[in-house]
C-alpha cells in the first residue's frame, strides 16, 4: 500500500497517511486498555524487574539462541529494503518504480503472514533456518537483478521469507515465555531485532559506499544464508514444538502477607552418598539455571570440608517479597527437577532450607526486626507444594 501511495502521490503523502493511522491505534489502546487486568505485578523496582527479565533470557538457552539469531538476521537482512532506493536509481528508475518494488516486498510479506503457520508445520524444526536461508538467497538474486522488472520477483520472495522468519521467531518466543516474564522477553526480542535493524541499514550503507549497492545487497544477503545454515546446525527452538510452561494451580495460588527486609540469602543443605555425587552435580547444573531464571543471583554450591558429602547451595534475592514471588515462578518442569535433587539426599530427614536476612550494621540498630519470609506459614506451604527444599525447623538453627 505504501508503494502504491508513493508511486501515485509521492513520499510525503505516504508519510502523512502513516501518521494519521496512529490515531486509530491510540483510540483502540485507550478503549481496550481499561479492560486488561495485570496479574501478579512485581513489587520490586523497575530496574530489578528488567534485570530479572535479562537474567531469565540469559540462562534459558532456547531464548538466548533466538535473540542472537534475531540480531544476526537484523544486521544482514536490513540491506534488502535499505538499499532499494539506491538500486532503483542505479537501474535508471524513479519513485514510481521504487513504489512498485516496495509494494512487491509488501505483497510477499502479506502472503508470508498468511502462510507462516502452514510453513511452520511443514518445515518443523527447520522452519526458522530455512526461512532465513531462502530470504538470503532471494536477497542475493535481488542484488544480481540487471533490470527493475527482474527485481520484482526477488523482492516478492524476500518479503515472504522475511515474515516467515520474524513472525515465527516472535510467535515462538511468546508461546515459550511464562506469563510472569513474557512482556520482558518480548521487549528483549524487539530490541534484538527491531532495535538492531537501523544498525543493519548503516552497515549496508558503509558496504555500499565502498563496493556499491548491488555488491552490498549480495554480500549481506549471503551473510543471511550463513546465519540460517548456522541456525540449522546448532538447532533453534521451532514453532511446531514450542509450548508454554505449565504451572499446577496449587503451586501458584498463594495468598501470602508481604515479606519485608532484605536482601535474603537462601541456604539449602544436602547430604549425598558418594555413589550419588555425580548425579547430584548433574542435576544441580539444572537447579542453578532454575534459580537464576526465577529471580536469584550469585548462585553458588559449596561442599563442606570433611569426609561426608554435605553440600550447601546459596543464592540471594533482593528482598523477602522477591523470594516469595520466586516460588510462584516455578513451573511444573522445574518442580520435577527439584524433586529429583531432593530424592538424592540420604540424611534420613531430607534436605533443609534456611533463610538469612541481611543486617545493615551501619544503619539503624537491628533490634528484633525480622523478615516474615522465614516465619510465614504460607511460605512453608510454598516449599511443600512446588517441590522446593523444606524449611528447617527453628530449633535446627
Amino acid at each position: 500500500m505504501a508503494g502504491a501511495a508513493v508511486a501515485a502521490f509521492g513520499a510525503g503523502f505516504a508519510f502523512g497517511i502513516k501518521a494519521v493511522s496512529y490515531i486509530g491505534v491510540v483510540a483502540v489502546l485507550i478503549l481496550v486498555g481499561k479492560s486488561l487486568a495485570v496479574r501478579d505485578r512485581d513489587r520490586s523496582s523497575i530496574v530489578w524487574a528488567m534485570a530479572t527479565g535479562v537474567r531469565f533470557t540469559r540462562h534459558t538457552r532456547a531464548f538466548r539462541r533466538l535473540l542472537i539469531l534475531g540480531v544476526l538476521f537484523a544486521l544482514s537482512s536490513a540491506v534488502v529494503v535499505a538499499m532499494l532506493p539506491v538500486r532503483t536509481v542505479e537501474l535508471g528508475q524513479g519513485a514510481g518504480t521504487y513504489g512498485l518494488l516496495l509494494g512487491a516486498f509488501g505483497a510477499g510479506s502479506a502472503l508470508g503472514g498468511a502462510s507462516m503457520t502452514w510453513a511452520a508445520r511443514r518445515l518443523g524444526v527447520h522452519s526458522i533456518p530455512w526461512a532465513i536461508i531462502l530470504f538470503g538467497i532471494a536477497g542475493v538474486l535481488a542484488g544480481l537483478s540487471p533490470t527493475a522488472l527482474s527485481l520484482v520477483a526477488p523482492m516478492f520472495v524476500a518479503g515472504v521469507f522475511w515474515v516467515w522468519t520474524v513472525g515465527t521467531i516472535n510467535a515462538t518466543i511468546q508461546i515459550m515465555a511464562p506469563d510472569w516474564v513474557r512482556g520482558r522477553v518480548v521487549s528483549l526480542w524487539l530490541i534484538a531485532y527491531a532495535g538492531v535493524v537501523p544498525f543493519g541499514a548503516v552497515l549496508a550503507g558503509l558496504v555500499a559506499e565502498r563496493l556499491g549497492a548491488e555488491a552490498a545487497t549480495m554480500i549481506l544477503s549471503a551473510a543471511s544464508v550463513t546465519a540460517g545454515i548456522g541456525a540449522r546446525m546448532t538447532g533453534v527452538q521451532d514453532l511446531s514444538k514450542a509450548y508454554t510452561p505449565e504451572f499446577t494451580a496449587t503451586q501458584t495460588r498463594h495468598d501470602h502477607s508481604p515479606a519485608h527486609g532484605g536482601p535474603v540469602m537462601i541456604l539449602n543443605t544436602w547430604r549425598v552418598a558418594a555413589e550419588d555425587a555425580g548425579e547430584f552435580l548433574d542435576v544441580m547444573r539444572e537447579v542453578r539455571l532454575l534459580r537464576l531464571r526465577t529471580g536469584g543471583y550469585r548462585w553458588q554450591l559449596y561442599r563442606r570440608i570433611g569426609p561426608e558429602n554435605i553440600f550447601n547451595e546459596t543464592f540471594p534475592t533482593p528482598s523477602g517479597e522477591d523470594h516469595l514471588v520466586q516460588h510462584r515462578r516455578i513451573d511444573d518442569a522445574s518442580a520435577a527437577t527439584l524433586s529429583r535433587v531432593r530424592r538424592l539426599d540420604n540424611s534420613g530427614y531430607g534436605p533443609v532450607a534456611r533463610h538469612l536476612m541481611a543486617v545493615d550494621i551501619m544503619g539503624e540498630p537491628f533490634l528484633e526486626k525480622r523478615s516474615q519470609v522465614d516465619v510465614n506459614l504460607d511460605h512453608r506451604m510454598m516449599h511443600t507444594l512446588d517441590g522446593s527444599i523444606p524449611i528447617a525447623d527453628p530449633e535446627e538453627g
